[in-house]
């Protein structure tokens, strides 16, 4: 055990000039700079986007240091935490960024988006709706706000928040599919095979909407069903979407044993 802890503490005075090097401790001569705060911003996007949240946590503190209350350090904190599984460190920070920034919808739409994951869509639907009050053309917090909706089953609300993100941003193939499923919920489904259709035109890759094409599909061909049901799952393979395949499959065989029987007898 002595020897583990003596090699453990030789790698921490090996790593110690490093991390000092990348992370440097404040001091007198860091402090409000605002062009080397800049690149410490710079830097903490870069580790953001590269998903290495904790360093880019330490390098959004640099840049802290050398630019008081720097709004993309203080967000891109937020957000990292956030990612890191601390929601409710990312929604302190982020008030905490909202009331210094009243009027930025992005702080206020990440707050909704995180509270709606949370599942706490009463504040998700305020913090969008803020958001849009700022900036009525935001696509994106029409399409959370039109999500916030149709979990609470108020489907009118939700087509209307969807109907305006794509009026907004016509090639947004999450809205499509989205309002694929208020149309399918509603039985329209010739608007909802419309929706799901564009959403896939302008995006192959989304598995729910194959998932939906196969449930529409379902009544009419099985074959084709399965075939969407496969698409969804070569890209996701959600235990929901194998479920289906199976159902779909014992439909099929089920559908040609009655068949072959039906012929036989003739």
């Amino acid at each position: 055990m002595r020897i583990v802890l003596t090699l453990f503490a030789m790698l921490l005075v090996q790593l110690q000039p490093a991390l000092a090097e990348r992370f440097p401790v404040s001091s007198p001569e860091a402090a409000i700079n605002p062009k080397e705060g800049k690149k410490w911003e710079e830097k903490g996007v870069l580790l953001y986007e590269q998903g290495r949240f904790e360093e880019c946590k330490l390098a959004m503190d640099q840049a802290l240091i050398r630019i008081e209350k720097s709004r993309t350090a203080l967000y891109y904190k937020a957000l990292s935490n956030w990612r890191l599984g601390k929601p409710l460190l990312a929604i302190t920070s982020l008030k905490e960024i909202n009331e210094q920034y009243p009027a930025w919808e992005e702080g206020l739409h990440s707050l909704g988006y995180i509270y709606l994951g949370m599942g706490d869509l009463v504040s998700a639907k305020q913090s969008f709706e803020q958001a849009l009050e700022i900036k009525p053309d935001y696509a994106v917090a029409w399409y959370h706000l039109g999500i916030c909706n149709y979990q609470t089953h108020q489907l009118e609300a939700a087509k209307a928040c969807l109907q305006s993100a794509l009026i907004y941003q016509s090639d947004f193939p999450e809205a499509n599919t989205a309002l694929g499923m208020v149309f399918m919920d509603q039985k329209d489904y010739d608007q909802a095979r419309l929706q799901i259709n564009l959403a896939l035109k302008g995006n192959s890759r989304l598995s729910r909407a194959w998932y939906l094409l196969a449930l529409l599909d379902q009544k009419e061909n099985i074959a084709e069903a399965i075939s969407d049901i496969r698409k969804a799952i070569d890209i996701q393979p959600l235990p929901v979407y194998t479920s289906l395949l199976q159902q779909l499959e014992e439909q099929q065989s089920t559908a040609s044993e009655i068949t072959l029987t039906a012929n036989q007898q003739n």
